[in-house]
Order: C-alpha cells, then sequence, then structure tokens
C-alpha cells in the first residue's frame, strides 16, 4: 500500500535540505563533467580592521567575495566562453598549447549555473561543459582540467523534423523565446524526446539542451 508523505513530513524535509545548504562550507553539482576534472575550495581569512580605525571600538570583518576560477585545454579554437545562469559573462583566448583560464567574481551566497565551450572563428563549438556551483563569501573555487575537446554539430546541422533554419526555434515561427523554452520543459525527464528538442542529440533533455537554447 502506497502512503503518501503529509504536508508536516513534506515541511521537515524542506527545513533539512535549507540548513544542509546553510551549514555546508562549500557544495559544487555537476551536470557533464569527465572524471578528470578537479575541484578545489577554501576559506579565505578574512581580516578585522584596526579598533584604532573603527568608531565602535569592537573591530569589523572586511566582507571578502567569492572568487571562482575555471582552467583547462580545448582544441585549436580562438576562444572559450563563460556563462553564468544562461547569460554571457566573459570569454578568454587560448595559449599556445591551447589552454585557457577565465577567473570570475561574485558577492552573494547563492547558486549558480556556468557553462563554457570552446569556439574558433568559423563558428564550430565544443560540447558545452556545464556545473552547478554553491558560492559562500570569501571562498576561493578553482575547477580545473575543463577539457572541451569533443565537438558538436549543433551549428552546423538543422535538427531533424524542424521547420524553421533558426536553431533551437521549436515552435517554428521563425524566433527563439519563452514558447519554446516551455516546449522544451516539458519534454524534460521524458523519454525519447523529439530530435529537434533534444538540442545536442544525446537522447535526453538536459542542461546542455537550455544552453543551446539560451545562445540562440
Amino acid at each position: 500500500m502506497l502512503v503518501m508523505p503529509n504536508r508536516h513530513s513534506i515541511n521537515k524535509l524542506i527545513i533539512v535540505f535549507v540548513l544542509i545548504l546553510v551549514c555546508s562550507p562549500q557544495m559544487l553539482f555537476a551536470d557533464t563533467i569527465s572524471d578528470v576534472v578537479t575541484i578545489s575550495a577554501y576559506v579565505v581569512p578574512t581580516t578585522p580592521v584596526s579598533p584604532a580605525s573603527d568608531t565602535t571600538g569592537r573591530g569589523t570583518i572586511i566582507n571578502m567575495p567569492t572568487v571562482i576560477n575555471f582552467s583547462g585545454r580545448t582544441q585549436i579554437f580562438s576562444k572559450v566562453l563563460l556563462f553564468k545562469d544562461g547569460k554571457y559573462i566573459d570569454s578568454v583566448e587560448t595559449d599556445r598549447n591551447n589552454n585557457f583560464y577565465l577567473s570570475l567574481t561574485v558577492y552573494d551566497t547563492n547558486i549558480y549555473n556556468f557553462i563554457l565551450y570552446g569556439e574558433d572563428v568559423s563558428g564550430k563549438r565544443t560540447i558545452p561543459f556545464s556545473i552547478d556551483v554553491y558560492t559562500k563569501k570569501a571562498t576561493i573555487i578553482n575547477i580545473s582540467n575543463i577539457n572541451l575537446l569533443n565537438l558538436t554539430k549543433i551549428d552546423n546541422v538543422v535538427p531533424a523534423n524542424s521547420c524553421s533554419q533558426l536553431i533551437a526555434d521549436l515552435n517554428c515561427d521563425n524566433k527563439v523565446n519563452l514558447i519554446d523554452y516551455s516546449i522544451m520543459v516539458y519534454w524534460m525527464n521524458k523519454v525519447n524526446p523529439p530530435k529537434k528538442v533534444d538540442l545536442n542529440h544525446d537522447g535526453k533533455i538536459s542542461l546542455i539542451d537550455f544552453s543551446i537554447m539560451m545562445y540562440h
């Protein structure tokens, strides 16, 4: 016999989840991380202000931000692009050995989704790397050994059964907007999504598909 949880049990679970988020000094979640990716985080000691310069006489702790460093390598691409919650943040050119390094500073405690991919001058791209990061103030987070080595064909091939030349135009109105987003949300966690919705053709709807749609 299946017993449905009551509202009291659900509230207790929500409280436990919130406590985990608040109490944990660092939480990192990955959507598409290869086994070689290295993640490290450490808290930066805060420096009290000298009592002589503090009118309260109690000293003040300096408010330190969170610094997130991304590094890795890609194929022979001219640059690597970084997105935060679907919004373009920054890009950097790779060095002669195809290595890249990007640094980002945030000033609040939150969970952010970061996406990186390589792109050359002709518009060819790698498959995006996606990671969710829980940021806490006065913390340095290093995400290294990111390998952007696999090419994706999303920019060179029109999705099957598509009635538009625009990538991610799922309702065939010659534009990409919230209607297309809602269609993709509908197919989230469903088996065998249509090929024109599964933008990276991996048989599922994930953050990679949403990031591709965000770009277009």
